[in-house]
């Protein structure tokens, strides 16, 4: 949402490539997974295993210090589909 924030990209980028390689990706989705810590590699390998069975695959990940959040990112045409099958595996029943 380019709404959120104004930021002037070129000029960003432009100041990170000083110290570091930069590349810029567009049209990316980014999904935080949050759970209690003694879950948390429980609910990392289910969301993986959810996301390669549907053909979607992590772009980048960012794991939080406290091991209770994790940000996958993914191309943003799997967003709808991704969030679908992650909350199937979290929070849907069998029945």
């Amino acid at each position: 949402d380019r709404s959120y924030k104004s930021v002037v990209l070129d000029a960003l980028k432009a100041e990170l490539e000083e110290v570091s390689q930069v590349q810029v990706s567009e049209k990316m989705a980014m999904i935080t997974l949050i759970a209690i810590k003694s879950l948390s590699t429980t609910v990392l390998r289910g969301a993986f295993s959810a996301l390669n069975d549907n053909g979607i695959d992590v772009e980048m990940v960012s794991h939080g210090a406290s091991n209770v959040n994790v940000t996958v990112v993914i191309k943003d045409e799997y967003f709808n589909k991704a969030t679908k099958e992650l909350h199937a595996r979290f929070f849907e029943k069998e029945k």
